[in-house]
């Protein structure tokens, strides 16, 4: 398959493709999920995955090699090494170590939210991180809770990433936005009808 780089645009010419969650460097996750893909749905070449992917392309392809899948487009999350592309502030810099599964350059920036709002429209949005004002009751519960289990510097940091995916959402009003990151596989729908869908993580139902 190849690394592409980065990409502002990306065109798939499928007329169905598989949306995967947080994979988390499992390359043994990634070989059963393309396998199943082929056999459950085997017009679909490309992969969308929503983020916390961790995984070299030189390890990947050789898993991919025996299946029809020939693309694999990463929304980057909050755990990939990989400079101003990754869109989110990770919720727990205390736990984690800088520069070994923690970046600070991972944040959405003024200008990311700027291009986003600016483009045409958009039936689907993909992220890994939730939106501010996800309709996904369990998620809502969630955010809540985690001020109880996360230091309160870590939250003030996180929350700006999820206002400006919120604020995206809002400005664009896709029919769905699909995302990783909570690892909590749910569905939500908005009063206008637009739906959220929560992918879980790896081992987990709906992690594609």
């Amino acid at each position: 398959m190849g690394a592409s780089g980065n990409s502002h645009a990306v065109i798939a010419a499928d007329d169905r493709v598989a949306v995967c969650g947080d994979w988390r460097g499992d390359t043994s996750w990634l070989s059963r999920v393309a396998t199943a893909i082929d056999v459950l749905t085997p017009d679909a070449k490309t992969i969308l995955q929503l983020g916390d992917w961790w995984m070299a392309p030189v390890r990947t392809d050789a898993f991919l090699a025996n299946t029809r899948i020939s693309r694999v487009y990463v929304t980057l999350g909050n755990h990939e090494p990989w400079g101003q592309l990754a869109p989110l502030l990770a919720d727990d810099p205390a736990w984690r170590d800088e520069g070994r599964d923690w970046w600070p350059d991972v944040a959405i920036s003024d200008a990311q939210v700027l291009d986003a709002t600016s483009a045409g429209r958009a039936d689907v949005m993909l992220t890994h991180e939730v939106p501010a004002s996800t309709p996904v009751d369990t998620l809502r519960t969630a955010l809540q809770a985690s001020r109880y289990l996360w230091p309160q510097h870590d939250l003030d940091e996180s929350a700006p990433s999820r206002a400006r995916v919120d604020h995206v959402w809002n400005s664009k009003r896709p029919h769905f936005l699909l995302h990783g990151h909570m690892h909590a596989p749910c569905l939500g729908q908005h009063a206008g009808g637009r739906r959220v869908v929560s992918l879980g993580v790896i081992g987990r139902r709906r992690a594609w």
